[in-house]
């Protein structure tokens, strides 16, 4: 009961994540017709980047803890999906293709906010058996929901045509927000 909240955050970053494991890769090859290879820099990319970028998010989340570092997932994933559904109508190819593999890259950046869901499990447990078995269930609604994503908004972007991957990502807007607002709570529920 203490956890429910680190169940819906779970359940909304599995949301999170197929949208930037199944749509932006498609959306950089079917729409921007790129090879795969493309999709491999942008990976190694992350890699390298995340060499960085994680310890700097765990200070992160020690100095300004759990709340502010799942804010931020957020608000990023909030602009790269914008990023997503305007590129290709607002700018040049190549400047859409190049804001396209940046949205890709702070989105997969953000996984790193997993620390941050983590941490504040581990702060709200009394018992240290339940933060394995804690993370373990949110990891499993996580995989769930991963589940079940795929298929919708695979529906909804072929439903609605060659254009139908900006109503994918518009609904990820939607999911951006409703992080936004769980993130929000996440001290209101802290036990002392």
């Amino acid at each position: 009961k203490e956890f429910k909240l680190f169940y819906v955050m779970s359940v909304v970053n599995g949301a999170r994540k197929q949208i930037t494991y199944v749509f932006v890769p498609w959306v950089i090859i079917d729409v921007f017709k790129q090879p795969v290879t493309t999709i491999t820099i942008l990976f190694f990319i992350v890699c390298v980047i995340n060499i960085f970028f994680k310890p700097w998010f765990g200070s992160l989340i020690d100095k300004r803890g759990e709340r502010r570092a799942m804010q931020l997932e957020a608000v990023v994933m909030f602009v790269a999906c914008i990023g997503f559904i305007f590129a290709k109508q607002l700018f040049s190819f190549n400047t859409a293709l190049i804001i396209a593999g940046v949205c890709y890259v702070i989105d997969r950046l953000m996984e790193s906010a997993s620390m941050a869901r983590a941490t504040y499990v581990r702060k709200l447990s009394d018992d240290p058996t339940e933060v394995a078995r804690t993370l373990s269930m949110g990891q499993s609604m996580d995989h769930l929901v991963s589940m079940l994503i795929p298929a919708l908004a695979g529906y909804v972007w072929y439903t609605n045509g060659t254009d139908g991957y900006r109503y994918v990502f518009a609904g990820a807007l939607f999911i951006s927000l409703l992080n936004f607002f769980i993130a929000s709570k996440v001290n209101l529920e802290k036990r002392s």
